[in-house]
């Protein structure tokens, strides 16, 4: 099993991907930490946190293996580069930017591209994405999620 199919394996395992949006660096350890506490154990630090890529760096350093810790709202190739470099286990973006594919894939880290319709989440799929991220979820709910699965499981 490659390094990137066990990435994909602990986060199925977690069941849930708490989103860390802080409002300053320096509160993204004692955040996570705190979720860690909670049980949770994928953790997305969002690059709107200021410092993000020095955030997850920290927490990274921080939280060792009792944690996955990833980036989120990545919308550019060079972010996601740079993501990487600082240690990320994860790449989720809201946006379908199948060119993150490869970068992730060749750095054995999983990438969870955005989609809001089902030709979106084909591409996605097309792309390599390891998973296809709904957004925004709160307008599309189970019933959508349901039918999109019948004839693109």
């Amino acid at each position: 099993m490659t390094k990137r199919e066990q990435r994909i394996q602990r986060l199925i395992q977690a069941g849930v991907i708490a989103v860390v949006r802080a409002p300053r660096r320096d509160l993204v350890v004692p955040l996570s930490e705190a979720l860690i506490a909670g049980g949770v154990t994928a953790i997305e630090i969002t690059t709107s946190t200021p410092d993000a890529l020095n955030a997850i760096r920290d927490a990274v350093a921080a939280l060792g293996s009792r944690a996955m810790v990833g980036v989120g709202t990545v919308l550019q190739n060079i972010t996601c580069r740079g993501a990487l470099d600082a240690g990320a286990e994860f790449v989720v973006s809201p946006v379908l930017r199948g060119s993150m594919v490869p970068l992730c894939h060749a750095a054995d880290v999983p990438i969870m591209l955005g989609a809001f319709t089902p030709t979106e989440c084909q591409l996605a799929y097309e792309a390599g994405a390891d998973f296809v991220k709904l957004f925004p979820a709160d307008s599309l709910g189970p019933a959508f999620v349901q039918a999109v699965r019948a004839p693109l499981p």
